[in-house]
């Protein structure tokens, strides 16, 4: 085919039937050397695909309940024309007969119909180094799960919070802050959302905005005093006060 693109003179031959002999030579020849790489190209495909598919199963089987206490330590493949196979070590809690055979049945979701499954299973006994990976492991789930579940807490802290802020009469507070703080000319509250600009975080503090009849000697412990009592009568755990000028 390239001497046929680049335009090479073709050989004749004085014998037809040679020229025959030839040319089907040439066209088994090439036949017999485009089979091979076609199966091998093939089988590359099909095992990349086989690696695949696994890598998938073996990740969504872990997210399985009845792995909460188990651990995958090692994965082995074996893809041939004869045989294909997954073997997984597991340590932790011993799977039962009746959970290995739901693993089974969930081969086929991923394309794995003719594929083997072995599980290496250490039951109660595990060497020390695999027993500090696995427990290291856990605990490390257990602080996201804490951090998250913290987070949550702080979160719906936060909203009650606001709700508890939003729900109060303010023309009341303004009364009661006036009797035990005479030197307050206006008062303002407000829900303010503070940002972190080094970290890119936000917050939702309560915030009073406050403006003085005139600034008194004792400034600084008012302000101290105030935000206690404020804390206190609101039922916050965090507030801030902003002095303004108008």
């Amino acid at each position: 085919m390239v001497t046929h693109l680049l335009h090479f003179p073709v050989k004749q031959f004085v014998d037809i039937q040679r020229q025959k002999v030839v040319k089907r030579s040439i066209i088994i020849f090439s036949i017999l050397t485009i089979i091979p790489s076609f199966f091998l190209a093939w089988n590359v495909v099909s095992e990349t695909r086989f690696n695949s598919h696994t890598y998938r199963y073996i990740q969504d089987i872990q997210q399985l309940d009845l792995f909460s206490e188990k651990e995958i330590i090692n994965v082995s493949r074996k893809y041939s024309r004869k045989e294909k196979s997954l073997t997984l070590s597991v340590i932790g809690k011993p799977l039962t007969e009746q959970q290995i055979r739901y693993m089974q049945q969930l081969l086929p979701k991923y394309g794995l119909n003719d594929v083997n499954l072995i599980i290496k299973q250490t039951g109660g006994t595990f060497d020390l180094g695999a027993q500090t990976a696995f427990i290291e492991k856990l605990l490390m789930d257990k602080d996201i799960q804490l951090q998250k579940k913290d987070s949550i807490i702080a979160a719906l802290n936060n909203k009650l919070q606001l709700m508890q802020t939003s729900g109060v009469n303010e023309l009341q507070l303004a009364r009661e802050v006036k009797v035990q703080f005479p030197d307050i000319k206006q008062i303002a509250f407000s829900n303010s959302i503070f940002i972190n600009l080094d970290h890119l975080t936000q917050d939702t503090v309560p915030t009073i905005f406050i403006q003085w009849e005139e600034t008194p000697p004792n400034k600084k412990a008012l302000l101290s005093q105030m935000n206690e009592w404020l804390k206190v009568r609101l039922n916050l755990e965090k507030l801030k006060i902003i002095e303004v000028e108008m």
